[in-house]
C-alpha cells in the first residue's frame, strides 16, 4: 500500500485475551504499514488520574470493586477519545491494543452484567474494525509471560473468551467484527490483519455515503481462519 496524502482515517481495535499475541501483531503492523499514516495506542494507559482511580477501586470490595474498576478503565478510554477522534479525522489509521470490547469481556468474566458494561461506554467512538485474535486459553496459558498479570489464570481466561464470543455472536449482521486464528504463525496472522484493514479501507473510500462505524455492517469472507464467531466455536 502506498502512502496517500488524502488517506481516509480508520479506528481499528485489536482484541484478545492475555498472551494472545496482540503486542506481537502491533509490532509487526508498525513494519507492515510503513508508508501509511498510522498511530498506535495501547489500553490501559499510564494516565496518572486513571491509575489513581484504579488504586482506589482495587481497595474496595465485592461487586462495587468490579464496577469501579470497569468505570476506571472506561474513563481511560474516554480521556483518550478526543485525541483518537482527531487523528482519525486527520486521516490516520489508529490501531489500538485493546479497546471497548476488552473492557466488557474482562468485566463480564469478573461477574458484571454485559448490558451494564456496554452502556457505560456507549457514547465512545466505535471502531471501524474490531479484530479478535482467537487463541484457546489452553494455548495462551503456555506462552511466555502468562501468569504475571492479575487476570492470568486459565479459568479466568476461559471466561474472558466466552464473553468475547457472546459479544461477537450478538454483533452478527450489524458490526464489523472479525475473528482471526491467532494460533497461526505470527507472519500469517499479520498478513490476514493487513488484508482485513485493506478491505475495510476500500469499502470506506468507495462508499463514503455509507456509515462504516462498527455498528454498520459485519464483514463476511470465505476463509476458515477469519470469520464472525458462532456458537459452535465457543470455548
Amino acid at each position: 500500500m502506498a502512502a496517500e496524502d488524502s488517506q481516509v482515517g480508520l479506528l481499528i481495535a485489536l482484541e484478545g485475551g492475555d498472551c494472545a499475541g496482540k503486542t506481537t501483531q502491533i509490532n509487526a503492523l508498525r513494519e507492515a504499514l510503513k508508508g501509511r499514516k498510522v498511530a498506535f495506542r495501547s489500553f490501559p494507559t499510564n494516565r496518572p488520574s486513571v491509575q489513581a482511580l484504579l488504586k482506589d477501586a482495587k481497595e474496595s470490595s465485592g461487586m462495587h470493586r468490579r464496577a469501579l474498576m470497569h468505570m476506571a478503565y472506561a474513563a481511560d478510554r474516554m480521556f483518550a477519545e478526543a485525541e483518537i477522534s482527531k487523528l482519525v479525522k486527520e486521516g490516520y489509521w489508529v490501531i489500538t491494543d485493546r479497546y471497548v470490547d476488552s473492557g466488557v469481556a474482562y468485566s463480564v468474566a469478573a461477574g458484571l452484567p454485559a448490558d451494564w458494561c456496554d452502556t457505560v461506554e456507549q457514547d465512545l467512538q466505535r471502531p471501524d474494525i474490531v479484530i479478535y485474535l482467537r487463541v484457546p486459553p489452553e494455548v495462551t496459558s503456555k506462552r511466555a509471560g502468562f501468569g504475571e498479570g492479575d487476570n492470568e489464570t486459565l479459568a479466568f481466561q476461559m471466561r474472558v473468551c466466552n464473553a468475547y464470543w457472546a459479544m461477537y455472536d450478538s454483533y452478527r449482521g450489524d458490526r464489523s467484527a472479525w475473528v482471526v486464528n491467532g494460533a497461526l504463525p505470527p507472519e500469517e496472522v499479520t498478513k490476514k490483519i493487513v488484508g482485513i484493514i485493506e478491505q475495510a479501507y476500500t469499502r470506506k473510500t468507495q462508499h463514503k455515503d455509507i456509515d462504516m462505524s462498527v455498528y454498520a455492517y459485519l464483514a463476511q469472507i470465505n476463509d476458515d481462519e477469519e470469520y464472525p464467531c458462532s456458537e459452535a466455536d465457543r470455548f
